[in-house]
């Protein structure tokens, strides 16, 4: 094929053009890639498993993700059936607390669970129960991890009362 020299140049330039907006707008989907990952809880500890009332329970955590996290709450089952939620309101510094205050029953406080929500557009989530299973982005899997050095036991001396079937 014999084309004229312009038009091998206006060809030359169509290509140079399209390569061009081939590499912006690659370019610019790499800057808006969705986070599609869930947060991963990678370890967790308690700092004393045994408190009074008055005192602030601490427990440190270690979780990774692409996006930063938005929400983390843990539950615990107090011995009367009970779930207690505790919010982690200094999202990134790795500690959930916990003021134990006069109205907590004295005794034994067993983890539940844990759920954790990321900041991207597709609000990831985790979802870790002490039995195992696991839910993220409401896929149901399992886990491996063992919850249980987080129960903790708390002695309130204000305590009146025992737990009974009518409690529970």
């Amino acid at each position: 094929l014999n084309m004229s020299p312009r038009i091998n140049d206006h060809i030359s330039d169509i290509s140079g053009i399209m390569n061009a907006y081939r590499t912006a707008t690659n370019n610019e989907e790499d800057e808006t890639e969705v986070d599609i990952t869930p947060p991963t809880l990678n370890s967790f500890s308690i700092r004393d498993d045994t408190l009074s009332t008055g005192e602030t329970l601490y427990i440190d955590y270690d979780i990774s993700d692409e996006s930063d996290l938005i929400q983390i709450v843990m539950t615990f089952q107090a011995e009367n059936g009970s779930r207690i939620p505790i919010y982690d309101t200094s999202i990134g510094e790795g500690v959930v607390e916990l003021a134990l205050t006069d109205d907590m029953m004295s005794g034994q406080y067993t983890f539940h669970d844990i759920v954790i929500y990321d900041n991207s557009d597709m609000d990831n989530m985790s979802w870790y129960f002490a039995d195992g299973i696991l839910n993220t982005n409401n896929i149901i899997s399992s886990h491996e991890l063992d919850f249980s050095s987080l129960d903790f036991t708390i002695d309130n001396e204000s305590d009146t009362g025992t737990i009974t079937d009518a409690d529970q």
